[in-house]
């Protein structure tokens, strides 16, 4: 019986197994290429690489990315009540053109400490690709709202793929390919062909939901410092009381961590279109489905691969860093534990943002990294890099347990209400 109900499901949801899988690939490509750079350039030119892929990521988060969701939540709602995503589109668009006025200024005053910075005079390679790929994230969101999700993970999938083809059968010098990058994603803009234009249509300025989608950007920017704090409280720590190869063998196993706890996301943004229709239409038979059905089976699924991993932590660690990283392997285990966690909690952040309670969620997140500090201070000088670990994983669980409940409270006061109706 428990046999049929777990096929019953997978062949519900072929539909997101494949959004799943086209992901595995999306990364899988990501993390061949880096292995093909990594054998085309000199370890110089790779640290200058990393800097410049770093510099990316923070800018395109911190400067553009904190309104990404808002097509997702407001959106949707905007498409099921006027038919279109017309205001909130162009009130995102608004935001963004300001960020980009903001960073190009920047950007021009102060070019040369950013190639300082770089240690190459990279900033204008840094400036095209930005440009660029803001507009195929965005084309990636837009395809995850209005549910057309192959097509969503299909966008950096074809960049990913083309800037590996280009670097494999190609000469890889850095600029050559900072320059295959940039075209790879100038390509990829081609998916534009499939939005569709009623949409977007003739500007439309609404002050109500222009207002919505900037406060719910600014919580996402406060609750993006607070992730981004963990990390970076955790290596201060520990550089503080041991030293730089600690902080070093600690990156392992955490980038490893982000890459298994990353996926996660997943499954809130394809839930998410679902949840906030629900939500509208006063459906609790798919809230049920959802967070009663759905998400306890997808945790006892994605609990297997999570068990291999803390099975295999030690060969995973030597295979690909060899035994100089064997410090890596506890930690490992304990960050392996609290991305299974994130598995579940993930449905809460549907939860807050459909509800309007971003700020609540994004307040959570803060928590986490103030605890997070304040544990790693106790502890690290205690146990190590492991110490850090437990901070990490103690931190998430005392404040999730609260998040969660918080969340269910305001899910079952929702389906209460309807039900008195």
């Amino acid at each position: 019986m428990k046999v049929d109900k777990y096929t019953n499901f997978i062949r519900d949801k072929l539909d997101l197994i494949s959004y799943i899988l086209l992901r595995i690939i999306s990364m899988a490509c990501g993390f061949i290429l880096n292995l093909v750079i990594v054998r085309k350039l000199t370890g110089y030119d790779y640290g200058v690489y990393a800097l410049v892929l770093t510099v990316l990521g923070f800018l395109i988060t911190f400067g553009f990315g904190w309104t990404a969701s808002s097509l997702m939540y407001f959106g949707v709602e905007e498409k099921l009540k006027y038919g279109s995503l017309n205001r909130t589109f162009w009130a995102r668009n608004i935001i963004l053109i300001v960020s980009y006025i903001l960073i190009s200024f920047i950007f021009l005053s102060f070019y040369k400490k950013i190639n300082n910075y770089l240690t190459e005079p990279l900033s204008v390679y840094l400036f095209i690709w930005m440009s660029i790929k803001i507009f195929t994230d965005y084309l990636s969101s837009y395809f995850l709202v209005i549910e057309k999700r192959i097509t969503s993970i299909l966008v950096p999938l074809s960049v990913n793929f083309l800037i590996l083809l280009s670097v494999f059968l190609m000469s890889g010098s850095l600029k050559r390919i900072l320059t295959y990058s940039i075209i790879a994603e100038l390509i990829g803009m081609i998916w534009i062909v499939k939005i569709n234009k009623k949409d977007f249509g003739k500007f439309i300025f609404d002050k109500v939901i222009f207002k919505q989608v900037f406060s719910f950007g600014l919580w996402q920017l406060f609750g993006f410092s607070g992730l981004y704090l963990i990390n970076f409280g955790d290596n201060l720590v520990i550089k503080y009381f041991f030293s730089v190869e600690d902080v070093g063998i600690y990156n392992i196993s955490y980038q490893l961590f982000m890459g298994m706890a990353g996926f996660s996301y997943l499954f809130s943004n394809y839930f998410a279109p679902q949840v906030v229709k629900a939500v509208k239409e006063k459906n609790i038979v798919i809230l049920d489905n959802i967070y009663k059905r759905d998400r306890i089976l997808l945790f006892v699924l994605i609990s297997i691969p999570h068990l291999l991993v803390v099975l295999l932590a030690k060969k995973i660690i030597i295979f690909f860093y060899g035994i100089n990283y064997i410090g890596a392997v506890f930690p490992l285990i304990v960050l392996t534990i609290e991305s299974l966690l994130k598995y579940f909690t993930v449905f809460n952040i549907t939860i807050y943002n459909c509800f309007k309670k971003y700020s609540v969620l994004q307040i959570f997140n803060i928590l986490k990294a103030i605890l997070n500090m304040g544990l790693d201070i106790i502890l690290v000088p205690k146990f190590g890099i492991l110490g850090a670990a437990y901070g990490t994983f103690l931190s998430y669980f005392v404040i999730s347990i609260v998040e969660t409940f918080y969340g269910e409270y305001i899910l079952n006061k929702f389906k209460k209400e309807i039900k008195k109706k």
